[in-house]
């Protein structure tokens, strides 16, 4: 099938959209609000002033949003460089590889995905998040950065939060080494491992670990962490011992000797803590008693929302098939209780006071959490800092999530805070957004994502998923298996990728992409672009459902490879029919690029006799039109560009 090789402009609705070639383009937009698209090859777009969406799709890409709250999406692989300019920017390159993402000023919100990519947020408070062996920059102001996929292909991540008070969570299922390096601020560390054992310190780091072998250590003026058992700082019992090394002090001079903690066996039987320091004397030491409280987690219930049937798409023939409408369920999302978290009350460092090593060590009063406090003998040191510290089994999983990330079971997750990432991991999750801009990934497994109002990203990831964007304008991206995406309400950028998938964009005016396989694009109401890509596609503009399926509107219906179907069309009317028989109709029809009549299908209704072929009507893209006969003037249907030889009576079109 041939591809259109000139740059297109269209502009509806105060938007200009722009196409490019499959080579090289270089594609400006303008100071309103653009919609520019890449295509294949290597292109450069950029988006000027005005909030702009940039899609840089196959190639690598170079994306410049500039000014305003800019969208820039490169999903296809290459090696891309995305620069959001200033302004609350959202940057996806989740299948790029080696690319580089850069927020600049404003609260922007940065998704990487493959290995050896770069994040930097800049100035402003934003959420980095990111798997492999990535480099994430927070910049100034307080950002959360999330190192979220495990695996143990995946090494020295570096993670840098710059100035201000920063967030990091850590998915440390397999993962192997990361660096946090940060400027300053009052800064929190949440590192997961689904199962085990919690621990976490305070003052000024707070630090959250649950099971697995993790030794923190100081390296300069960077936080090394080591999740795998190679032992950055782990004493011999590897399996039962987690050392945290005085990664503030002064001089962490020798590992293992120095303050502060050593935990051994973490369900409770020995906790060694000590206050060392380098005098001659011989005086009396004096051990502080810490108030180590023990919080009280409370346990939210997490509704059993009702996932929707996944429809099993049919090509239609030679009946049209119409778009399904999805009721998503409302799950009645329970008030989520604020769980009080107690400060621990730090002790006074007292003033260090030299300790002789003595044949008999000092019992000191017992910590609230350790059954039997024992200090050893160590060579003297000079301690900087005490860090509090609380131990507490953490509860095993059952089959529901805890926190913003699933476990290996059926969970069900509702989205509270939408500066946090949720992930559903394997199992058969439901992942269920609120009126904020959420993030889901449901992992492994059948997933049913329901992103409600906001501008979400959702991502079914493996397995066949159902996923519904709700109200607002969503990037919704199917992964593997056979997906039903559906974007709702606003303006939606839908992707099928692999398996034969349904997309359906529903109202506003959306972007639908296929990907490999025999996809259906339905693009409902509004000004809709759908690109079949490969495989066998079925692609409407219009909702088929509605009393005049297509009125005012202009959709471009690329098919791209295979033996695709364009339905304009069925049993029982003709679509883009403005209802008006003394106009031709020029304010609403479908532009069809790409059309092949040896391998593709116009699909029209009624008899052959009540239409007729002509040139495109003046003002209008250059083309073959099609019409519809009427009493008054004849009503365009739709224009057909870069066809040489099409035919009323020819096989590539079908009367129904």
């Amino acid at each position: 099938m041939a591809t259109p090789e000139a740059i297109s402009v269209s502009y509806t609705d105060g938007i200009y959209r722009i196409y490019g070639t499959p080579g090289d383009d270089p594609l400006t937009g303008t100071a309103g609000k653009d919609d520019i698209y890449g295509r294949n090859g290597d292109d450069t777009l950029v988006g000027l002033e005005g909030n702009d969406s940039l899609y840089g799709e196959t190639g690598n890409n170079s994306l410049s949003g500039g000014g305003g709250n800019d969208t820039l999406d490169a999903a296809g692989g290459g090696k891309d460089t995305l620069d959001g300019g200033t302004g609350n920017d959202s940057l996806s390159g989740v299948f790029g590889g080696n690319s580089s993402l850069a927020g600049g000023d404003g609260e922007d919100t940065l998704q990487g995905g493959g290995a050896n990519q770069t994040l930097d947020g800049g100035a402003g408070n934003d959420s980095l998040t990111s798997g492999g062996a990535n480099t994430l920059e927070g910049g100034a102001g307080d950002d959360t950065l999330n190192d979220v996929y495990g695996g143990n292909q995946y090494r020295d991540s570096v993670l840098r939060g710059g100035a201000g008070n920063d967030r990091y969570l850590i998915y440390t299922e397999r993962a192997n080494q990361l660096q946090i390096q940060d400027a300053g601020g009052i800064d929190r560390l949440d590192f997961t491992d689904f199962t085990g054992y919690r621990i976490t310190t305070s003052p000024t780091l707070s630090l959250s670990l649950s099971r697995g072998n993790t030794g923190l250590a100081r390296q300069g003026t960077s936080l090394v962490i080591d999740t795998n058992e190679d032992g950055i700082a782990l004493a011999t019992d590897v399996e039962k011992e987690v050392v945290i090394l005085d990664f503030f002090g002064t001089s962490p001079t020798l590992a293992g000797t120095g303050f502060i903690e050593t935990i051994k066996n973490l369900s409770g039987t020995e906790i060694l803590a000590a206050n060392l320091s380098d005098a001659s004397t011989t005086p009396t030491p004096t051990t502080p008693t810490p108030t180590a409280p023990t919080p009280t987690a409370p346990t939210p219930t997490a509704p059993t929302p009702v996932a929707p049937t996944a429809p099993t798409p049919t090509a239609p023939t030679p009946v049209a098939p119409t778009a399904p409408t999805p009721t998503a369920p409302t799950p009645v999302a329970p008030t989520a209780p604020t769980p009080t978290t107690p400060t621990p009350v730090a002790p006074t460092a007292p003033t260090p006071t030299p300790i002789p090593v003595a044949p008999t060590a000092p019992t000191p009063t017992p910590i609230p959490v350790a059954p039997t406090p024992v200090f050893t003998p160590a060579p003297p040191v000079t301690i900087a800092l005490p860090i509090a510290l609380t131990v507490t089994n953490a509860p095993a999983p059952t089959g529901s999530a805890s926190g913003n990330i699933g476990s290996n079971s059926n969970d069900a997750i509702v989205a509270i805070d939408a500066n946090i990432p949720v992930y559903g991991n394997k199992g058969n999750d439901t992942l269920i957004g609120n009126s904020e801009n959420n993030t889901f990934f449901g992992g492994k497994g059948d997933d049913a994502l329901f992103g409600d109002d906001g501008n979400d990203l959702l991502f079914g990831n493996d397995g066949n998923d159902t996923v519904i964007g709700g109200d607002g304008n969503d990037i919704e991206l199917g992964g593997k298996g056979e997906d039903v995406l559906y974007g709702g309400d606003g303006n939606d950028a839908i992707s099928g990728d692999l398996g034969n998938n349904t997309l359906a964009g529903e109202a506003g005016d959306d972007n639908l992409y296929g990907g490999k396989d025999n996809d259906a694009l339905l693009g409902g109401t509004g000004n809709d672009f759908l690109y079949g890509k490969e495989g066998n596609d079925i692609l409407t503009g219009v909702d088929g459902v509605a009393a005049n399926p297509g009125r005012g509107e202009i959709d471009t219906l690329i098919g791209a490879e295979g033996n695709d179907t364009f339905l304009l069309g069925d049993a029982t009317k003709f679509y883009y029919n403005d209802g008006v028989d003394t106009a031709t109709g020029g304010g609403d029809y479908a532009l069809i690029v790409g059309f092949n009549p040896s391998e593709d299908i116009l699909q029209l209704q009624g008899a052959p006799s009540t239409y007729q072929l002509g040139a495109s009507p003046e003002g209008l893209p250059a083309g073959t039109a099609i019409f519809k006969k009427t009493s008054g003037a004849d009503e365009l249907i739709a224009i057909v560009q870069s066809v040489s030889f099409l035919a009323i009576d020819s096989n590539s079109l079908r009367f129904v």
